[in-house]
Formats: structure tokens, C-alpha cells, sequence
């Protein structure tokens, strides 16, 4: 999908301002540009935080990535696109290696399942929020390079598209 595709999708500046909620809440800094900008900086840095406060299991994820994008200023739908992969139907299969690599690194042990409770879930925590924390920094940083390479990727074949259609002079 091209940049200028890409922004049919993203709400105007306009209709960002007529919106009395978000100018309460987050007043002038969401208006700024390096928030909405396409270029691959930008999305790189918002796919990369995205994928790694998602991964990260607290409450609120969508709301950490905002104030993380007001701060660092990288593209903000991106990021909360990314944020995403952690849902209802992806839990199961994002967590579970978390806490599988969480509980390697403290020397847990494997539960017996028909153990497994509240409080058993709430006492084994750490490993789970431990492992989440490595996986989603390894992710991040290879979803940062990852995007930047398909974006430099898309370049070149775009410039070497244009010289087959220009002709030598």
C-alpha cells in the first residue's frame, strides 16, 4: 500500500479539531505533526513500540502507546494499529511463550493443570510479565529494522521501475 493510499484511511486535521474530547485530553500535542507524518522513521518507531507495549500483558496497552507516541513522537496509528496483535483471540498463543521463556529464566515449574486458579495465576505472574518483556523487546526491534528494510526495499523497486520507463538522454 502506498503513502498517499495509506492517508485516505487517517482522520483529517480538521475533523481531529472538531472533536472537543481530544483537544480536552491531549490539547495541542495531538496535533502534532511528527504524530501523523508517513515517512519510515516514523512508522518503523510506531510498529516497533506498538509490537512491544502489546506484548507486554497489562491492562490499558492503547492508551500507554498514545502517551509513549505524545512523547517520543513517532506515528501514532501505527502504533495503535500494532498494539492490536494482542487480543482476545491472540492471547493464548503471545502469552504462553512468555511465560514458557519467563519461567525457564526463574526455574519454575510446570503446574499441574488442574491446579490452576486465581491465585495460582496471580503468583505466577512475574515469569509471565519477564518473558512478555524480552519477546517484546527482541519483536520491537526486529519489527523497527524489519519495517525499515521493506520500506528502503520499496524505494529501490520504485526507482528502478521509473528509470525502465525515463529514457536515457
Amino acid at each position: 500500500m502506498t503513502k498517499d493510499k495509506l492517508k485516505q484511511f487517517l482522520p483529517s486535521q480538521k475533523r481531529l479539531n472538531e472533536s472537543p474530547l481530544l483537544r480536552t485530553v491531549f490539547g495541542s500535542r495531538l496535533f502534532d505533526p511528527h504524530l501523523w507524518y508517513l515517512n519510515k522513521n516514523t512508522i518503523a518507531m510506531g510498529i516497533g513500540y506498538g509490537f512491544f507495549i502489546g506484548y507486554i500483558p497489562v491492562p490499558m496497552q492503547m492508551i500507554l502507546i498514545t502517551i509513549l507516541a505524545l512523547l517520543l513522537r513517532f506515528n501514532l496509528p501505527a502504533s495503535l494499529a500494532t498494539v492490536w496483535i494482542s487480543n482476545p483471540v491472540t492471547w493464548v498463543a503471545l502469552y504462553y511463550p512468555g511465560y514458557r521463556l519467563g519461567a525457564i529464566i526463574m526455574n519454575y515449574q510446570e503446574p499441574d493443570p488442574s491446579t490452576i486458579d486465581m491465585t495460582w495465576l496471580l503468583s505466577h505472574y512475574p515469569p509471565l510479565f519477564l518473558g512478555c518483556i524480552i519477546i517484546g523487546i527482541c519483536g520491537g526491534i526486529l519489527c523497527f529494522i524489519g519495517t525499515r528494510l521493506l520500506w528502503r526495499l520499496h524505494i529501490v523497486r520504485r526507482w528502478q521501475a521509473r528509470s525502465l520507463r525515463i529514457p536515457p538522454k
